[in-house]
């Protein structure tokens, strides 16, 4: 996907394409022009997912969604801490008046954030990364 965002007159912080892979394009500190309003762009972390299909269904292969519920969850864990919610996790449509994220992922809105939810408490309740390296880690031998 990257080469749409090298002729768009727009940006977001992420992509997840249609074979789940994800790419970032902006820092999360940043704003992305994504949403089609200042407030949102302000506010929000944008993650863009490859269509399977275009119009009027815009379909999103099952790879493509739950790689970019995934993403979120982890924001939410790691950049964002908060909960994901029906108050937090919002949909294009929410910022401005355009019907993205389409038909298809609006029917299944409940699923993903049901996805993104439990992702984000493996995030929650996992210990913090151990680097390789790492003068803190310990190690024992047997």
């Amino acid at each position: 996907m990257l080469e749409n965002w090298k002729t768009r007159p727009a940006s977001a912080h992420f992509d997840v394409d249609a074979a789940g892979a994800v790419a970032q394009y902006v820092k999360v500190n940043e704003y992305a022009w994504a949403v089609g309003n200042m407030t949102g762009n302000q506010r929000s972390i944008s993650i863009e997912m490859a269509n399977a299909t275009l119009g009027p269904g815009w379909t999103v292969a099952d790879v493509t969604w739950k790689g970019a519920a995934r993403l979120a969850a982890w924001l939410f864990a790691k950049a964002i801490g908060e909960r994901p919610s029906k108050n937090n996790l919002f949909y294009h449509h929410h910022w401005s008046a355009t019907e993205c994220a389409g038909p298809y992922m609006e029917g299944i809105y409940d699923k993903v954030l049901a996805a993104v939810q439990e992702a984000y408490d493996q995030f929650k309740d996992a210990p913090p990364a151990i680097r390789v390296g790492d003068p803190h880690r310990s190690s024992s031998t047997t």
